[in-house]
């Protein structure tokens, strides 16, 4: 184990699950870069090692981007202790959203969030984050990251994700509070109640999705993180472009 400061990350590795630590500190611990070693702060997290550019001017630092210091619970400057951890290939990894959102991650994106995720370290109770949105040329993706919190892995313990691990995602909803969530037992039915409640037509515009002309989204008129409930009642069907506005404050839509 060695202790060290937790300075900002890369711009090149954020959002990458990577840490950068001094070579000394990567002989002292006995890893090389690739390896896997645990971020412990307030919380442990685990991540990918490499070790600091030939030009960095700090010493007895550790560089960690912003998600990798919310899962350890520390700031820059801060200190946490790294630890070297030697993690097994994963078989299975179950994971759940960790928030219902209007544009969900679905079970059937399981094979795409795996792509993501190849050679991510990871274990029970951490939190993995991705980047989801529509698929640009060139393999580029513009959208917005997202949080999955890490529900069970096999074989249990640390693990890194391969292109054999079964990745299974759990509906956001399943564990939203007593009564917020009513009979709803999946995002997938609870829009399909929005969308039928509304005649299948965007409440802001009106088009109609029995057009063919545009492709209509479950929007939440006050989000869960800010205290609105997963019902029916908090939710209005939008087409693509008035929620985009909804989430830009052009529109505000009501039930």
């Amino acid at each position: 184990m060695v202790t060290r400061r937790v300075e900002q990350a890369y711009d090149s590795s954020k959002g990458r699950t990577v840490a950068h630590l001094d070579e000394g500190a990567m002989d002292e611990l006995g890893v090389e870069r690739g390896d896997t070693v645990a971020i412990e702060g307030t919380d442990r997290t685990l991540v990918t090692i490499n070790h600091t550019q030939d030009t960095d001017v700090e010493s007895d630092v550790v560089r960690i981007d912003g998600f990798t210091r919310q899962n350890a619970g520390v700031d820059p400057g801060n200190e946490v202790d790294v630890v070297a951890v030697e993690p097994a290939e994963a078989e299975a990894v179950t994971v759940r959203p960790t928030k219902p959102l209007c544009d969900p991650i679905r079970a059937d994106h399981a094979r795409l969030i795996t792509n993501e995720l190849l050679e991510t370290p990871t274990e029970t109770g951490e939190r993995l984050w991705v980047m989801v949105g529509p698929h640009q040329p060139f393999g580029v993706v513009v959208g917005s990251w997202r949080p999955l919190d890490v529900i069970a892995t096999d074989p249990d313990g640390p693990v890194i994700i391969t292109t054999g691990t079964d990745l299974t995602i759990e509906s956001a909803i399943d564990d939203v509070e007593e009564g917020t969530a009513g009979d709803v037992d999946s995002w997938e039915t609870l829009r399909e109640a929005v969308f039928e409640r509304d005649g299948h037509a965007c409440r802001n515009c009106g088009v109609d999705f029995d057009t063919g002309s545009a492709t209509l989204e479950a929007h939440f008129v006050v989000t869960p993180n800010h205290g609105g409930v997963v019902a029916v009642d908090n939710l209005v069907t939008l087409c693509q472009r008035c929620h985009a506005a909804a989430h830009e404050h052009v529109t505000t839509p009501s039930v």
